[in-house]
């Protein structure tokens, strides 16, 4: 059953076994594996319940309809713009489709220093069956764009590895606009494969549900409480209220809004934890100018990478760099542009003859999570120095394999305009600055915030998900991670969901819930 919150006009109240909180990768995978397994669910989504028939590739429209803050939440220094959906299906709604494992020297990591205790082949078998579900398989060669195909070939003069991404695509038609949802269903999101598998089990999903506090009684969670929302601007307007009792509260917002409703619902961890340790795996835009058309905003945008230059450190699971393709309408292009005037207007009318990549940069836990005087949002990061050189690396490293796939022109996304035309220029990316002046980094990875680990003295939650301290309360999305997980985080968000709920409905069979 699916409730449009936007259409009501009363307030609703629901009684559930779990109530899952969010409706992204950690959400729809729990609600699936939960409802298959008999238990009575519902899902709360803060979005709108939007299909393929909404999705009208246009960026004026699609940005305030799908994402959080209009694709426009950052940092509270403005250095990163944290993306992040805001629909039922979430993030992989508006994502790339790459679907990629943890790195095993990663898990590793947090296996052996954050006293995670997830077996190796659980978590395999896990997103194995996070892939099967939405039937990922390799990228074909010839679904290469030519952004992507000069990156593999420049990739290829210098020698340096590279590969195709593995995606979550079925018919692919090649339109482009996979950052503002897919009008052909091409994409396999939580919205046309997990949710409808959740809701042919049972499920009920409430959309335009922004829920505000969850509710503790006796040392548990009983439910949550919220408000039913209009459909309309940042904030939308609160309707109805909405009120959800429940055996079991699962949270799946994300590494950002999971620990503000924690926060908002003054539930404390023992660790102090709740909100820190925040990673976001920041990502710097490469623009490159070449003499045929390259048309980037058609085929697959993100489909080759390089990872030449990651490297595995078992100290911190992972480290270095690797280049990415990608590509974005004119609108999100003419932000990452390090220019203004002529020089912007003479670069944004080479746009069809443009290609780009994005440096993606495995970070350590380096931010936090809480809510200011206003109740808004603030994201706080500290970019690491050890990270700034990265980046500086990264961009001289996405110059030179771009120069060396014939680009006339590489840009980085810096300001002021910084121009790489031959291999002697590169020196000039040396000392450029990395701060909210001088750039914007991307991310679409945040994670961390509320660390899983058996050690409650150290963790928010247990190695399934089980919040410490606090009874019927779990949590199923990348605020769990640790650190970063150093790859894209859909399988692995709903790897680590599938096994929670693999817990939740184990403990309510043998009735320990």
């Amino acid at each position: 059953m699916i409730i449009y919150g936007s259409e009501r006009v009363e307030d609703l109240s629901l009684r559930c076994d779990v109530v899952v909180v969010g409706s992204g990768a950690g959400g729809a995978a729990a609600a699936r594996v939960l409802a298959a397994a008999g238990a009575k669910v519902v899902i709360l989504e803060e979005g709108g319940y939007h299909t393929s028939f909404d999705f009208k590739q246009r960026e004026r429209e699609m940005l305030p309809m799908l994402y959080r803050d209009r694709a426009t939440q950052r940092t509270r220094d403005r250095l990163v713009n944290v993306l992040q959906g805001r629909c039922v299906g979430g993030s992989t709604v508006v994502n790339m489709a790459d679907c990629a494992r943890v790195p095993r020297a990663v898990l590793e990591h947090w296996q052996r220093d954050f006293a995670v205790e997830i077996d190796t082949a659980d978590f395999e078998a896990a997103s194995e069956r996070a892939e099967a579900a939405l039937g990922v398989a390799e990228i074909a060669a010839d679904q290469l764009n030519a952004n992507n195909r000069k990156l593999l070939a420049g990739a290829e003069q210098l020698g340096w590895r590279r590969s195709r991404f593995h995606h979550n695509r079925t018919e692919c038609t090649g339109c482009g606009f996979c950052l503002m949802g897919c009008a052909f269903d091409a994409k396999r999101s939580a919205l046309v494969t997990l949710v409808p598998a959740a809701l042919a089990d049972g499920a009920t999903l409430v959309s335009n549900a922004r829920v505000e506090r969850v509710v503790v009684r006796g040392g548990r969670a009983v439910g949550v409480q919220g408000v039913l929302t209009e459909e309309h601007g940042d904030r939308p307007a609160a309707r109805v209220r909405l009120e959800v009792a429940a055996d079991v509260v699962l949270l799946a917002c994300g590494a950002v809004h999971t620990p503000l409703l924690l926060q908002a619902s003054e539930i404390a961890s023992a660790s102090g934890q709740i909100g820190r340790n925040l990673s976001l795996q920041p990502q710097l835009p490469v623009l490159a100018v070449f003499s045929e058309r390259m048309v980037s905003f058609r085929g697959i945008p993100q489909s080759a990478y390089c990872d030449e230059h990651l490297v595995f450190d078992p100290r911190v699971g992972m480290t270095g760099f690797a280049i990415e393709g990608i590509a974005g309408g004119p609108v999100q292009t003419a932000g990452l542009v390090g220019a203004s005037g002529r020089d912007h207007k003479r670069w944004m009318a080479r746009f069809a003859h443009t290609g780009s990549c994005l440096v993606l940069v495995p970070d350590q836990p380096a931010g936090s999570v809480a809510a200011d005087e206003t109740g808004r949002t603030r994201i706080d990061y500290a970019l690491q120095p050890d990270v700034e050189q990265r980046i500086r690396d990264g961009a001289r490293a996405a110059a030179r394999l771009y120069l060396a796939a014939g680009a006339e022109v590489v840009v980085p996304a810096l300001r002021p305009l910084t121009e790489i035309r031959n291999e002697a220029d590169l020196a000039r990316l040396d000392d450029v600055a990395v701060n909210p002046d001088a750039t914007t980094l991307l991310s679409a990875h945040p994670q961390g915030t509320c660390r899983m680990g058996e050690d409650a003295r150290r963790a928010v939650v247990d190695s399934r998900g089980r919040f410490h301290g606090l009874e019927g309360l779990w949590i199923a999305d990348a605020s769990v991670f640790p650190t970063s997980a150093s790859t894209h985080t859909m399988i692995p968000i709903m790897a680590f969901a599938d096994l929670a709920a693999r817990s939740i409905a184990q403990a309510r069979a043998a009735r320990t819930i």
